[in-house]
């Protein structure tokens, strides 16, 4: 599975948008947020590169008597990241920790049952007697995301949507006809087989790539083999055997992460007509990078689709990838939630952070669309790509289709998820042994709901 390697691509993708002037937030990075040590001072934990919350933190402490005092995190290898995870897991559980979580899912290694213990408050109880909160200004759907049994334990800051996208160039050479509303793994698999005849046989070409695996697919059908509210899973069953089944047909059809090599990742392999489709997400900046690739060195346009579902285009489901938190034994929570509140406002979800993932703030969105496919986003030199061998391309806007295409995204969200660790592990071990054939699909599948049961009666 792809482990780390997936999200290295990405963020070197959206690292070019830092290389020229062309401005995406309103923020500006501020360090000056500590404060003398105060025990009624808000804990909270920083990765030191986020900028965004750090400037949140600095006009936070400048008009509130409780002040925010951050530990920064300086996370600089792969034992870090697991030291960190312990150590987070340990403190929360244990009844400590910092006042305000603000994090990614993948932090812990069982948000689920952290969330079972009893370790972080619930936000209802503040919400109620807000006047100034308002669902409307936000992504309902993936607000609920949060929500156990009518409890709030978190809210998500941030989100994404799996897509898949390709250049209409490339689709029409090779014939791919996709139409993503209502199409399933087994419409995929028939994708697939047509495009491997069309090759006569494979060899160097893939039909899709940049980290696309098991793991990428069922993150994004989580909620239809896992019932946290109920404790309850639905991995033995014929729909689950059949999306094991399609996934190893495809699955020598996928190019491997291993020979993506950077600056030039996957678009080496779209240039040499080598690879005809890209997993990615909704993130706004990283499309606008895609998009005036495709332009500018195929001289076509992209074409965006949603992962394939049982559902259709009202179904569409996304991922919490940021999400904030009050911890239970929090002294000052009326003051935490209302840095929770600074997080979600415009100016604040209209930034960086916001260029990598969905905001769940409907304005900062909106914003973020108008800044990717007006005039100001035309022209812009991104990268070191060449349309030929001495001119570096310039960013187009993105297109009116797209951006109506990630509008419909949006707004037809029919659920939210977030995933458990622990499980995605456990599901990832027994993929891996049936890709061998270690197991059929049936056994595979009894043995993913016999482990995954266990872990979550324990």
């Amino acid at each position: 599975m792809k482990g780390k390697h997936g999200c290295y691509i990405k963020q070197l993708i959206l690292l070019l948008i830092y290389l020229m002037s062309f401005n995406v937030g309103c923020l500006q990075n501020s360090t000056s947020v500590n404060e003398s040590p105060n025990q009624e001072n808000l804990r909270i934990n920083i990765f030191n590169d986020d900028y965004v919350a750090i400037s949140a933190i600095s006009e936070f402490n400048k008009s509130s008597k409780i002040k925010i005092t951050p530990t920064m995190i300086d996370i600089k290898s792969q034992n870090d990241i697991g030291n960190y995870k312990t150590q987070m897991t340990t403190e929360i559980l244990a009844g400590q920790g910092p006042d305000i979580i603000y994090d990614f899912p993948e932090s812990f290694p069982s948000l689920w049952k952290i969330m079972n213990s009893g370790a972080f408050y619930d936000l209802n109880k503040i919400i109620d007697n807000d006047k100034e909160f308002n669902f409307s200004e936000y992504n309902k759907e993936v607000l609920e995301c949060g929500v156990i049994n009518g409890k709030r334990y978190f809210i998500p800051i941030y989100f994404k949507i799996p897509v898949i996208w390709s250049a209409n160039s490339i689709l029409k050479k090779n014939k791919l006809m996709i139409n993503d509303n209502g199409w399933s793994w087994d419409d995929f698999k028939e994708l697939c087989i047509k495009y491997a005849n069309k090759q006569n046989g494979y060899g160097n070409k893939y039909l899709i790539g940049n980290s696309f695996d098991f793991e990428a697919i069922i993150k994004n059908c989580w909620t239809d083999y896992i019932n946290y509210p109920e404790k309850k899973v639905n991995f033995e069953s014929e729909e689950f055997v059949k999306l094991l089944n399609n996934y190893k047909s495809i699955y020598q059809y996928i190019l491997p992460d291993s020979k993506l090599k950077a600056p030039d990742i996957f678009f080496e392999f779209l240039k040499n007509d080598s690879l005809a489709l890209v997993n990615g997400d909704n993130s706004i900046a990283y499309l606008w990078i895609c998009s005036s690739w495709v332009n500018r060195v195929l001289n076509a346009d992209m074409s965006c689709f949603l992962y394939p579902g049982k559902g259709n285009i009202n179904e569409i489901n996304a991922q919490v990838t940021k999400f904030a938190v009050i911890n239970n034994n929090c002294k000052n929570k009326k003051e935490a939630f209302g840095f929770i509140k600074l997080l979600l406002s415009e100016k604040y979800q209209n930034n960086e952070t916001g260029t990598k993932w969905a905001p769940v703030n409907i304005k900062a969105y909106t914003s973020i669309q108008n800044q990717y496919s007006g005039d100001s986003a035309n022209n812009k030199q991104t990268a070191n790509f060449l349309v030929n061998e001495n001119t570096p391309y310039l960013s187009v806007a993105l297109s009116d289709n797209t951006i109506n295409k990630l509008n419909l995204y949006y707004k037809n969200i029919g659920q939210c998820s977030y995933v458990d660790t622990n499980i995605l592990n456990i599901i990832n071990q027994e993929v891996e042994a049936f890709l061998v054939g270690k197991h059929n699909a049936p056994q595979t599948a009894k043995i993913i709901n016999d482990k995954v049961q266990l872990y979550m009666n324990e």
